[in-house]
């Protein structure tokens, strides 16, 4: 019996982080966008831009900014976790690196081009360390594919005096951005307070990573099902309809010209299978689902965790992929 509460507690808390560690990560997407704006030497042009490389290839970086009037430009990559396995995560970064090197065309910038760019790669402060010993014995293979290369750390502190805000930090641990303006900001430790990002996330709450179960969940529960309920309470969707309907909801994450909603079919198609699997939905013909309705008196978060983390639920996949 101890055994199970024990295991439904770690599930509970290894879930409630990955949520965490992902409603950080786009804060930190939204906070970027405002602390280097179009004033700055360096500044942050676009969110999730399609970019590709000299052979057409689609290439979409979590961000870039532009520097020196359009003459140098920095690919940003952000990592909410990543892999255990050092073999697989230093070949995830290469070939990251490799392709965010071979990035030419897409820069949306006021020339439509940049000379050259550097690549910032910003994980979590928990991975920082290890990052950097793997990248430290593979600096020659970098330094052969692109022009400069950073590697940052970002943490979120939360404060428990009323007197605090918390915020999202950046900090710079090893290589350059290319742009002495942009290195300085790291070196000083940018930090991003967190009450000001909030409101922008009302409009921009995925980044490309695919969300946790729970986080997604928690999304569609909260914001859209209420849409498609009958009057007894029971919603009944089809994937396509949910996705159209996350669309619309989550459409122009950052307000951008040319930007639109990245919900993804799989994200959706996942969620409602999630839900099967924890038996709050009914699979129905011709890829609909009949969901259960919510208690109203329970606590949105706690209620789907408890049902995730109770018995064989435990071992449904995350899906928290990086990439």
């Amino acid at each position: 019996m101890r055994s199970n509460e024990h295991n439904a507690d770690h599930c509970k808390e290894s879930r409630s982080a990955e949520y965490d560690a992902y409603y950080a990560t786009v804060l930190l997407s939204v906070g970027l966008k405002d602390t280097f704006s179009d004033n700055e030497p360096c500044s942050f042009k676009v969110s999730e831009p399609t970019m590709r490389t000299a052979a057409s290839k689609y290439v979409c970086p979590d961000a870039i900014f532009k520097c020196d009037n359009d003459t140098k430009g920095i690919v940003c990559e952000i990592k909410s976790s990543l892999p255990q396995d050092e073999k697989f995560l230093l070949r995830d970064l290469k070939e990251q690196i490799c392709k965010y090197a071979e990035i030419k065309k897409g820069w949306k910038t006021n020339s439509g081009e940049i000379q050259e760019h550097s690549i910032l790669l910003l994980v979590h402060k928990i991975d920082v360390k290890r990052t950097r010993a793997l990248m430290s014995g593979n600096t020659s293979d970098v330094s052969a594919l692109v022009a400069s290369f950073c590697l940052g750390y970002w943490e979120q502190v939360k404060t428990r005096n009323p007197t605090e805000r918390d915020v999202i930090r950046l900090g710079r641990e090893m290589g350059s951005t290319g742009c002495k303006y942009f290195d300085d900001r790291l070196d000083g430790d940018i930090e991003l307070p967190v009450e000001a990002t909030t409101t922008e996330y009302e409009k921009r709450r995925f980044v490309k990573a695919d969300p946790p179960d729970l986080y997604m969940l928690t999304m569609i529960y909260q914001d859209i099902l209420s849409e498609f309920a009958g009057d007894d309470g029971y919603i009944t969707v089809s994937v396509e309809d949910l996705k159209n309907k996350l669309a619309e909801y989550y459409a122009s994450w950052s307000g951008l010209q040319g930007e639109q909603s990245q919900i993804r079919h799989r994200w959706v198609v996942h969620a409602l299978d999630t839900l099967h699997k924890i038996k709050l939905a009914k699979r129905l013909r011709d890829d609909r689902y009949r969901i259960d309705p919510l208690p109203r008196k329970k606590d949105l978060k706690d209620f789907l965790l408890d049902k995730m983390c109770s018995g064989s639920a435990s071992t449904v996949q995350t899906g928290l992929d990086d990439f």
